[in-house]
């Protein structure tokens, strides 16, 4: 039996272990895509980085999933990235394509766009807005994947961060004073102007960031901030992420 746990602006799904939740992502991703495809010829996707979906990219990419999957009506873009040389492993691109084998998938080189940080990362904020302007509609992506940090935050929106309060930008790069590092970002309004966001959460680490977002009326971390009335966040955890969530939040 799947739990479903609701909010004004987030749906929690716990599909079971690590191992079901990995298995209830691929199926619903193989159909996400299927449908999107049917119904406007393509997927326009943000990846996310971190072990997570690494772990899932490597599920998809074989089989059941990997001959079901439109592989080449594929677009792919990234929540956010690293200033790193996108060989590093700590690059979010190196993590999906290397390490998640993406790049051993049939997707045409024109339908992936890296974020570049390591050099000019404010110009390459601009530039990677006029990507996006430039190849989606509105709503903007079809999904957004991410993850949250037991901080609360996503992409690489950080609690206290000006990034996190920008309104009109998609896209922003800037120095992050906790981590010593600039990264780029997609921004709240970006994200929230795509078509579905989705969280991914894995492991007792996160259960009580997942607890504070589900049951805290007022919570004000960046992760809590995707989502609206009228086009919830969907929240896709396991059983210890979702170790903390009483049951009288259904």
């Amino acid at each position: 039996m799947v739990d479903i746990y609701t909010t004004e602006k987030q749906q929690f799904i716990v599909p079971g272990d690590a191992e079901k939740t990995i298995q209830y992502i691929c199926e619903s991703f193989v159909s996400y895509a299927k449908s999107a495809v049917e119904k406007q010829g393509k997927l326009t996707i943000a990846l996310s980085g971190g072990s997570t979906p690494k772990a899932l990219f490597q599920a998809i990419t074989k089989e059941p999933y990997a001959a079901e999957i439109p592989w080449e009506k594929l677009w792919i873009f990234w929540s956010d990235e690293r200033a790193k040389p996108l060989t590093d492993p700590e690059s979010n691109y190196h993590t999906a394509m290397a390490l998640g084998n993406l790049q051993n998938m049939p997707i045409p080189k024109t339908q992936i766009f890296p974020m570049k940080v390591e050099t000019l990362p404010e110009e390459h904020a601009k530039n990677y807005q006029l990507c996006i302007e430039k190849h989606l509609g509105d709503p903007l992506f079809d999904l957004v994947m991410l993850g949250v940090g037991e901080d609360g935050h996503t992409a690489s929106l950080f609690p206290g961060e000006s990034a996190v309060d920008e309104k009109h930008r998609l896209v922003v790069s800037y120095f992050v004073k906790a981590k010593n590092m600039w990264r780029m970002t997609l921004t709240l309004p970006c994200i929230n102007r795509s078509q579905k966001a989705v969280f991914i959460a894995l492991g007792k680490y996160k259960a009580p960031i997942v607890h504070t977002i589900l049951e805290e009326k007022m919570c004000h971390l960046p992760a809590a901030k995707v989502g609206s009335s009228t086009k919830k966040a969907l929240w896709i955890v396991d059983n210890e992420a979702a170790m903390l969530l009483s049951k009288d939040g259904k």
